[in-house]
């Protein structure tokens, strides 16, 4: 994957960003932090044909992999590990020779939910003291967590195309309260966008 060019446009704009540089770009300010990991189309929709990761291109893989390689757990929906075909490893050999170079195991942990909306089972990750953890989907899960006020950090690809009606919003169904949050950092490929915002 990092032959897939990324630009930073933001805060201090660079091309050509190497995987170190974009994995620095996405440092936590301290430990205790969750993320969540989403592509969206420019109407709104999280999936194409049912899954989300055909949303994406290959730039918003390179990235999505690289949010791996620094986290020490993965968190995601049961449902979400089902219809995206969770299998195998993690990482490839690239990330877990990164992940050993820099004193970690081979994979993050995987976590899977099971009950998105049992709030204090999903608040529990926060007192397992993963330094790292990146929620990747899916939306009920990560309505479940904004709600719980639990979220430090959203990285959204930006997908330049339009689905149209009828899919689902990042959210799910679950009636979080507003919350704002602060642009850390704008990188693209293409017409693709790779957003950061954490928590204002």
């Amino acid at each position: 994957m990092s032959d897939v060019a990324i630009d930073r446009l933001w805060p201090k704009p660079a091309e050509g960003l190497s995987d170190d540089e974009i994995i620095a770009g996405y440092a936590p300010p301290r430990p205790g932090w969750l993320r969540l990991s989403f592509v969206e189309s420019l109407d709104g929709a999280i999936e194409h044909d049912g899954r989300s990761g055909a949303l994406g291109d290959a730039a918003d893989r390179r990235v999505f992999d690289l949010l791996r390689w620094p986290a020490d757990a993965i968190l995601v929906g049961a449902g979400t590990v089902r219809i995206e075909g969770y299998s195998g490893p993690l990482l490839g050999e690239r990330g877990m020779a990164w992940r050993r170079a820099h004193g970690m195991s081979d994979t993050p942990e995987l976590r899977v939910v099971g009950r998105a909306a049992d709030v204090p089972g999903i608040a529990a990750v926060r007192t397992l003291g993963y330094p790292l953890v990146t929620c990747e989907g899916g939306p009920t899960l990560a309505g479940s967590l904004l709600a719980a006020g639990l979220v430090d950090e959203l990285c959204l690809t930006l997908a330049a195309r339009f689905e149209g009606a009828g899919s689902g919003r990042l959210t799910g169904e679950v009636a979080a309260a507003v919350q704002v949050m602060e642009l850390a950092q704008v990188l693209r490929s293409g017409s693709t966008l790779l957003l950061r915002y954490v928590m204002a």
